[in-house]
């Protein structure tokens, strides 16, 4: 999906948009967590499977965005799936959620240096 999303949209554009649909996966999900937990705790799916999968889509926006100078390069892909992980478990509410995850592709943006 994220590179699909970087055809046609800048970097930034694209890592918003894979956020917001990250927040809705998650937002659906939510009422099934014990059930996932289970599935984890069975071996069918690992949590190291599942934290690959988020960092690999991270990395390609994050790659893209370090290319044309637009995202950080100073940023880990393990850095934004933490703290999306953070986001979506301290939320209050998912208006906070969205609040929150601007917050940090905000942060992601590379700046000019002073």
């Amino acid at each position: 999906m994220a590179a699909q999303l970087l055809a046609d949209r800048s970097p930034a554009a694209a890592m918003r948009e894979w956020m917001r649909r990250y927040q809705d996966f998650v937002a659906t999900k939510h009422g099934m967590a014990e059930a996932l937990r289970a599935v984890i705790a069975s071996g069918a799916i690992s949590s190291g499977q599942t934290r690959e999968h988020l960092n690999g889509a991270i990395a390609t926006i994050l790659a893209a965005g370090q290319a044309d100078g637009s995202l950080r390069d100073d940023i880990q892909p393990a850095d934004v799936s933490a703290s999306m992980a953070g986001i979506m478990l301290t939320a209050a509410d998912t208006g906070q959620a969205t609040r929150m995850l601007q917050l940090l592709v905000d942060g992601l943006l590379a700046r000019d240096p002073c």
